[in-house]
């Protein structure tokens, strides 16, 4: 759910990726580095004006199964048609 900053509320589908394994980075010289970014993709007519209140620094936030989340960035993917929302974990 997404909870705009005009204080609208507006349910929609997402894929939510929250990575709880570190990736390894190199070949050679394997790195770990674990991933601490949750991002929800969606289409961009699922949630209508979100990308355009969050590029204006608004305060976005999103419920994802019953947590809540801060929309840092929303970035749109090469078709331009799908949208990825940068999270932060909301502590109140």
């Amino acid at each position: 759910m997404w909870h705009s900053s005009l204080g609208e509320e507006t349910t929609g589908r997402i894929l939510f990726r929250y990575p709880t394994q570190p990736t390894t980075i190199g070949d050679l010289d394997t790195y770990e580095y674990k991933a601490n970014t949750p991002t929800a993709e969606f289409y961009k007519d699922t949630f209508f004006g979100l990308k355009e209140m969050a590029d204006a620094q608004n305060f976005e936030y999103m419920t994802i199964r019953g947590k809540k989340y801060f929309i840092k960035e929303v970035e749109t993917k090469f078709d331009g048609d799908t949208y990825v929302a940068h999270l932060e974990l909301y502590k109140e």
